[in-house]
């Protein structure tokens, strides 16, 4: 197998446990998502004023999902799943920049290698939104913009991925042999 094809193999494989375990990621944070005023993990971790923070986390304290497990304590298991989903998604992204790099057209090709740097970034970025997160959830809400700041660098560098990632899938049916064959 040459390191082409292996590449396309690896970054099919990643792919596919990325949106599995995001699935995962969703079910199970479903609880956190229906709370009134809250959207998911994702509310406190763009959130940038550390009362509002304070305001996620009172609420998330005093609920609980169908279980009886503390809402506070869903949020940490999420971040717990995220460590592992962070592997994977990091690697899915770096791997389509590799091999954007033999599929695309040269301007967008160049980027590829860029992209995969940055997504070794926007990993290290996102544990450290992850320890933000479990601070301000231990009632240290004032590194609330600190978590703000990483995460939205994070995620601008991950929609680059996406966009990327999405550029690579819709060229394969008309490129597929500058992968494959060579």
């Amino acid at each position: 197998m040459t390191n082409r094809r292996l590449l396309f193999v690896l970054f099919v494989l990643f792919l596919a446990a990325t949106l599995w375990t995001g699935g995962l990621l969703q079910t199970h944070g479903k609880p956190l998502v229906r709370h009134p005023a809250c959207h998911g993990i994702g509310t406190l971790e763009l959130t940038a004023f550390p009362s509002a923070a304070r305001q996620i986390v009172e609420r998330w304290s005093g609920d609980r999902d169908k279980s009886g497990r503390s809402l506070n304590l869903l949020a940490i298991e999420d971040i717990h799943w995220d460590y592992g989903f962070i592997i994977l998604y990091v690697a899915a992204f770096a791997l389509a920049g590799l091999v954007g790099r033999f599929l695309l057209d040269d301007w967008l090709a160049s980027k590829g290698a860029a992209l995969a740097r940055a997504m070794i970034l926007a990993g290290i970025l996102d544990y450290l939104e992850d320890f933000g997160m479990t601070m301000e959830l231990n009632t240290r809400y004032g590194i609330a913009p600190a978590v703000f700041t990483v995460s939205l660098v994070k995620w601008i560098i991950v929609f680059c991925g996406i966009a990327y990632a999405s550029a690579v899938i819709l060229a394969l049916p008309w490129r597929w042999r500058r992968l494959l064959l060579r």
